[in-house]
């Protein structure tokens, strides 16, 4: 029984996709174990045959026959994983039988995108890099708010799933007004029926939302490859602020 851990210690586009996907071939690991950052991660992956794909949030070791475990520390997006399939299907029919997701795994949702563009927006020439996709705030959710986050268990009641969307919007909606920003898309209600909508699909698509213990992966599996997001000089306690990501890019 074997863990195997891959992280970078740039920037950064470091080829922990390229190494996941190798180790994957090696140990013949049937899992592996996204375990922390989120969506925002690029992982290239080409094959002998040209077919190229940018691993978002499956693993790098998807087209070699790994399945992937998303963990509660990963910062997770059901409507980019649906885009992402998308492209693996036409490899992988069964795509989304592939993917395992911890039940406390937090959800980016809509409206942690646009006050995290309006927030960048707003800094000017001081902005800090980000890429938009609403990790930051979402992180800081989790630390400050985090009664309000969606999990991944929230996903599968629509009771609960219903009244955290809704308190997710009002609170973004004041941020992005204290921003000085537009309020027209918190307050299109078409938005929010969307949102709902394609999470209640995403839970239709037989993915496994019920999660398992690292324990219970190693029954399955010798070897387990834990693929890392970004590098060490982006993290937030190591890197050079305020170019750093809201995410521990170490082995913690």
């Amino acid at each position: 029984m074997q863990a195997i851990l891959v992280q970078g210690l740039g920037f950064g586009d470091e080829g922990k996709a390229g190494v996941t996907e190798s180790l994957v071939k090696k140990t013949k690991a049937k899992f592996v174990v996204r375990f922390n950052g989120g969506l925002q991660a690029g992982h290239n992956i080409v094959l002998e045959d040209g077919f190229s794909h940018c691993f978002s949030q499956f693993g790098s070791g998807t087209l070699s026959g790994a399945n992937t475990y998303l963990s509660k520390y990963m910062m997770f997006d059901p409507l980019s994983c649906m885009k992402e399939a998308e492209h693996l299907q036409s490899r992988i029919s069964d795509i989304y039988k592939t993917l395992y997701i911890d039940p406390e795994a937090p959800i980016v949702t809509p409206y942690h995108r646009v006050l995290n563009r309006e927030r960048e927006k707003g800094r000017g020439k001081d902005n800090h890099g980000s890429v938009g996709l609403g990790i930051g705030e979402l992180a800081g959710d989790i630390l400050f708010n985090s009664n309000l986050v969606i999990r991944a268990k929230d996903l599968k009641d629509d009771k609960i799933l219903r009244k955290k969307l809704y308190t997710i919007r009002a609170l973004k909606a004041d941020q992005v007004k204290d921003l000085g920003g537009e309020l027209d898309f918190f307050e299109n209600e078409d938005v929010l029926g969307q949102c709902l909508y394609r999470y209640l699909k995403f839970v239709d698509t037989g993915v496994n939302l019920e999660g398992r213990s690292i324990k219970e992966l190693f029954k399955e599996s010798e070897t387990l490859i834990f693929e890392g997001a970004q590098g060490v000089l982006l993290d937030q306690w190591h890197g050079f602020y305020p170019n750093v990501t809201w995410s521990d890019c170490t082995f913690n």
